[in-house]
């Protein structure tokens, strides 16, 4: 039973929604404050009273402490400007419960009470402090086997091959399912060009993400992340350059839980991947990640992956290939000139990115299959082997 008594209490109300749909839908603000205000008006015996600048109201999670209202409500609890609180209930004030018990002890130190219309708990004294943990305990308890089952779900979802990603990644758009059941990502023509034209400026034209931040701004390129705004445009900054070169998404992988419900990272062996559509290859993908692990992004000087490896065995005394930028944008490979019969041969140039990605595509074939790479080096190997026997003799 609410405790009563014959002295008059001048009673806050807090009111909180979580998000602007619920605050104009179901039990929402307005349903709120009336039933609160009924309560204070037709419980005589309580002698309660309130008056207008002591409601106080939130759009926003229950998680979070930094709420307008409620900063405002702890402001006057600290002035002490009324006697207690009341809320419908009492995950309202907060769900965790740490947060609650800090609440209460800062009302606690202001003697100022707390009163939950749902719970039918007034916060006086022992018993009602008792009261007062164990409900917070039980809302607490409530929202973590929220959080399990909707991970969990989010989960099984991405098992089945759906995209259950928060914002839909630049060059993508969402699709429903044709059952009807979940959803997946399709790629955006126009903007995966952009996506492209991103990996080549800083793999090849060594463009830092602040430098391809402005390029896109120069182009009015629209890089909204949520529906209502792929429309609109929004200047460019270096984050979403940076995701955009480290989300595994555009190389044709989602992974759907990197991190548990609580928020620790998990191990790679646990994680769920969706395979979606490609916007770059897995090669292009990976050069920029050694791009970035060299550079930390910003401005560098691009690291030429094959100079010193790539050598002209043509030649009598073989010459090494050296990257070097080109004047109209991109990079190659050229074996310097060198006096020949006192004449000068010519600067041999490879197309850089072409050789990377041939060499690339080499290397992860190696791995895919390393029986036949064996097999092709051992090949190798007799042929070099039977070339320098030829010359011996």
């Amino acid at each position: 039973m609410l405790a009563q008594s014959n002295t008059p209490r001048k009673v806050a109300i807090y009111l909180r929604v979580s998000t602007t749909e619920q605050s104009t839908e179901g039990f929402g603000l307005e349903a709120q404050k009336k039933t609160l205000l009924d309560y204070v008006k037709h419980n005589i015996a309580l002698n309660l009273t309130t008056k207008p600048e002591w409601v106080f109201t939130d759009i926003h999670t229950g998680s979070d402490l930094n709420r307008p209202g409620l900063l405002k409500l702890r402001d006057a609890v600290r002035r002490q400007e009324f006697d207690a609180v009341l809320v419908l209930k009492i995950d309202r004030l907060s769900r965790s419960l740490q947060h609650l018990l800090m609440i209460f002890a800062e009302m606690e130190k202001h003697q100022v009470s707390f009163i939950s219309l749902h719970e039918n708990i007034d916060f006086r004294g022992a018993i009602g402090r008792l009261l007062f943990q164990i409900m917070g305990a039980m809302a607490q308890f409530e929202r973590e086997l929220i959080k399990g089952r909707t991970f969990m779900g989010k989960v099984a979802s991405a098992e089945m091959g759906n995209y259950t990603g928060t914002h839909i990644p630049f060059g993508y758009k969402e699709v429903l399912n044709p059952n009807g059941k979940g959803k997946h990502i399709e790629l955006l023509t126009e903007e995966r060009k952009w996506v492209e034209k991103i990996y080549d400026w800083y793999i090849n034209d060594g463009l830092g993400e602040g430098q391809i931040a402005k390029k896109l701004n120069e182009h009015k390129v629209h890089k909204g992340r949520f529906k209502i705004k792929r429309h609109q445009f929004t200047p460019w900054t270096n984050m979403p350059v940076n995701t955009i070169l480290t989300n595994p998404v555009y190389r044709g992988e989602f992974v759907a839980n990197q991190k548990d419900e609580n928020g620790n990272l998990l191990s790679e062996e646990k994680w769920t991947i969706v395979k979606v559509p490609a916007c770059v290859s897995e090669v292009t993908f990976l050069q920029a990640q050694i791009v970035r692990k060299e550079h930390k992004g910003g401005f560098h000087k691009r690291e030429y992956l094959l100079t010193g490896k790539l050598w002209d065995m043509t030649l009598a005394v073989p010459k090494a290939f050296v990257g070097a930028t080109r004047t109209k944008g991109g990079f190659s490979y050229r074996r310097k000139q060198f006096l020949k019969n006192e004449k000068w041969n010519p600067v041999f140039e490879i197309p850089g990115k072409q050789m990377e990605d041939f060499v690339w595509h080499k290397i992860l074939s190696a791995i895919k299959n390393p029986e036949v790479f064996i097999k092709t080096y051992a090949s190798m190997q007799k042929t070099d082997q039977e070339s320098v026997t030829d010359i011996e003799n």
